[in-house]
């Protein structure tokens, strides 16, 4: 980024157009595996990081005696439904060093699919923000989750989380996780999410499959609202929350000069007559 402006003798306007590069603002990208397995898949992170399942396939196979050494057949069951939530069921939010899913146990119905793979992408996670509210502030990628995800989450609560990128930012959101307890229509337990006053989401229950959107400003409000009573804990997972920032933050004002926001990649940098750039010190 330019430093101040420099004086100098000559009048002439010194401007710069700035690249602006992402990697600036954002942590490194976080490494997704494959764990692959015929009826048993195992899942592993190091050093108590947190296991966030991506998504899950079924590939039926053919030929051989064992395992799932034959030919890939039919078609792929991509991020099936029922997959995705068997596993994410099972290994989401763990931060043992590995988790083990097993088809026939923990998705019986795929006992009529017939033989095949299945491979389960996922990450080790280690930046989270587990508490109930606060305010997080986006300078990389990171999850949010409710206190306790994923062995319970707590009743009679209210936890708010205001999410800030920097200026000229937008923020991707990713529902990954949201198991709740069913309170009817009322979804008097239930995950908000606003910004300037709009809802941008609102649900209740038990999540599907993965949702995303993109915030139109930097700020954003995410608010778990859980009802009042006698229990304390609720054996559901609770929420889980991935957000990443979108192009680059405005650069910071300059001494003598003026900095504009072209888009989200591109910056203008202009000094006052008789200045030039400290980084170029070149009209």
């Amino acid at each position: 980024m330019a430093g101040p402006g420099v004086s100098i003798i000559s009048g002439m306007l010194a401007t710069l157009l700035l690249h602006l590069s992402h990697t600036s603002v954002t942590a490194e990208p976080r490494t997704v595996v494959t764990a692959s397995g015929c009826g048993l898949v195992q899942l592993g992170c190091e050093g108590g990081s947190m296991m966030v399942v991506r998504e899950a396939s079924f590939t039926p196979v053919s030929g051989g005696v064992e395992g799932c050494e034959g030919r890939g057949e039919g078609v792929i069951v991509s991020n099936n439904q029922d997959i995705w939530r068997a596993v994410v069921g099972r290994c989401n939010g763990d931060r043992e060093r590995e988790c083990v899913f097993e088809m026939g146990v923990d998705l019986p119905v795929s006992a009529s699919w017939g033989r095949g793979r299945t491979d389960v992408r996922y990450s080790c996670e280690e930046s989270v923000h587990s508490y109930c509210g606060g305010r997080v502030d986006g300078v990389g990628e990171g999850y949010i989750s409710s206190p306790g995800y994923p062995r319970y989450y707590l009743g009679g609560r209210e936890c708010v989380w205001t999410l800030s990128v920097g200026k000229g930012q937008k923020i991707q959101l990713e529902l990954a996780d949201l198991s709740l307890r069913e309170t009817g229509s009322g979804c008097e337990d239930s995950v908000m999410i606003k910004e300037e006053g709009k809802t941008l989401l609102h649900l209740c229950g038990q999540l599907i499959q993965p949702i995303y959107f993109l915030s139109t400003t930097n700020l954003v409000e995410v608010r778990m609202r859980t009802a009042a009573s006698r229990q304390q804990l609720y054996p559901r997972r609770g929420l889980l929350l991935h957000f990443t920032p979108d192009g680059c933050a405005a650069p910071p004002s300059i001494a003598d000069g003026s900095s504009v926001q072209v888009n989200s990649s591109l910056a203008r940098l202009s000094c006052n007559p008789g200045h030039v750039l400290q980084s170029t010190l070149s009209a």
